[in-house]
């Protein structure tokens, strides 16, 4: 556990948990009847590796079949369910997405979603292992506006919500300005919104267009880009892709939250979450599902 409001409620309910074998706690601080420090556990692990001289080897001998991670839902619709995600699956998962998006070593992003999911898990920790690209953790949602100027993420990956919080809070922004300061976001949204639509639609961008959108970016979005650190290419939404569409102007010159893992080529990405790697994959639709 993390925090000493988590540890009361696994003390307090110890007795009913007859099954629970241990009580690791990240925090050093956390201390109680059976709970063992994460430094102790790291501890551990490293004294025993003398006993595992092959441990790298049986590793590497994991096939794609063999069971990688059990993620667990909400529960909200009965008992919680585990589902059974296997290598193969998070790995087709994997290797589609960095296919797709410029990802390089030297590059941050930016994670905040919980790692218990898979989206969060997948994206945000195995692309971003995979491809070299550091991870920066947010202190908490709250504090992401301010953790995204101070490290300058490259990309990040979140649900549809965080977007339209940022794109509510740029217009509470404007309502608040002058007159012509209103008129030009008005201006630069529009265009903004067209060169969005053609871009998104893979039409060609007019001359006109495209001076049109230089002069926007100047002038309103590259100080939109400068709040998220100025350094994003991309973020990446894992929700709704309707609700994105429907924010196509919220696409600040640069800021991209219309491509989503379910989107461009949808079907591929909604089959390959269901654990189908797509076209070609010999295992068919579903396989890995228990």
């Amino acid at each position: 556990m993390s925090n000493a409001a988590l540890l009361a409620k696994i003390v307090e309910s110890r007795e009913r948990l007859p099954a629970l074998r241990h009580v690791i706690a990240f925090d050093p601080k956390l201390a109680g009847p059976g709970v063992t420090p994460l430094a102790e556990v790291e501890a551990r692990g490293a004294s025993a590796r003398p006993d595992h001289p092959g441990w790298r080897t049986e590793a590497e001998a994991t096939s794609p079949d063999d069971l990688a991670t059990i993620i667990y839902t909400s529960g909200t619709t009965g008992d919680p369910k585990g589902v059974m995600l296997t290598h193969g699956n998070v790995a087709s998962n994997v290797t589609t997405a960095v296919s797709l998006f410029a990802f390089a070593a030297g590059h941050d992003c930016l994670s905040f979603l919980p790692l218990s999911h898979i989206f969060e898990r997948m994206f945000g920790h195995f692309c971003m292992l995979h491809t070299g690209v550091a991870i920066n953790y947010a202190e908490s949602i709250d504090t992401v506006p301010a953790d995204m100027a101070d490290r300058r993420p490259h990309f990040m990956a979140s649900v549809p919500r965080l977007y339209e919080k940022i794109y509510g809070r740029v217009l509470d922004t404007v309502r608040n300005a002058s007159a012509p300061r209103r008129a030009l976001f008005a201006w630069a949204r529009r265009v903004g919104e067209a060169w969005a639509e053609r871009t998104i639609d893979r039409l060609p961008i007019s001359p006109a267009l495209a001076l049109q959108r230089a002069v926007a970016d100047r002038l309103v979005f590259a100080t939109l880009r400068a709040r998220t650190g100025g350094r994003i290419t991309f973020f990446i939404s894992g929700g709704d892709r309707q609700v994105l569409l429907r924010r196509r102007h919220a696409d600040p010159g640069g800021l991209r939250p219309d491509r989503d893992l379910a989107g461009d080529r949808g079907e591929h990405f909604r089959a390959s979450a269901a654990g189908y790697g797509g076209p070609g994959d010999p295992r068919g639709r579903g396989a890995d599902r228990p």
